[in-house]
């Protein structure tokens, strides 16, 4: 969910079901209002609000998807085929400072954290995406979660007091059944 996205009005939130609605929830009643139905996408996940211009960002497959909410137009952001260690389906996302943060997972004990920065106009990046983390036990790589096979639960990215990207998060791990709650500094980790 999405807390006051530009363009959406005031005490709402945003989330996403599962056959492509994007919906408004008013934090005081708690109702649902759809604001649109994607034909891009039917699967909607690593949800993330550009709060600048007003833009929804989310993920399906390696595909990164927009709306943009003062328009109403939507389209494909990034087709990132071939360049994730995974797939944006079951892990979230966040938007901070012109850009994408976002996770993949597998399904097999691989993951990764990436980040794409996005163009002036917001529904084109300006280059690839950074791998920022990754877990890969078949290839030993082991940096994001030590010794877990991961799970992705949510993510968020804020700034920390000097500025710089921080992502927090949850995953279970799969090893020992627990969930387990992780930050990591996009700059300094």
């Amino acid at each position: 969910s999405l807390s006051n996205p530009e363009g959406f009005g005031e005490a709402n939130f945003l989330a996403a079901d599962n056959t492509g609605n994007l919906l408004r929830v008013d934090s005081t009643t708690y109702a649902l209002t759809p604001e649109f139905h994607t034909s891009q996408s039917t699967f909607m996940n690593g949800l993330a609000s550009n709060t600048d211009l007003g833009i929804v960002y989310w993920g399906s497959g390696q595909t990164v998807y927009y709306y943009d909410s003062l328009t109403g137009t939507e389209g494909v952001f990034a087709n990132l085929t071939g360049q994730l260690n995974g797939n944006i389906e079951s892990a979230g996302a966040g938007y901070l400072n012109g850009f994408y943060y976002f996770g993949v997972e597998d399904g097999n004990g691989t993951a990764g954290l990436y980040r794409i920065q996005i163009g002036p106009t917001g529904i084109a990046p300006t280059g690839g995406p950074q791998q920022l983390a990754a877990d890969q036990p078949e290839t030993g790589l082991d940096t994001l979660y030590p010794n877990n096979q991961p799970d992705y639960g949510d993510l968020v990215v804020t700034a920390n007091g000097l500025g710089q990207p921080v992502i927090f998060g949850s995953t279970l791990n799969r090893a020992t059944g627990e969930s387990d709650v992780w930050s990591f500094n996009a700059t300094t980790s």
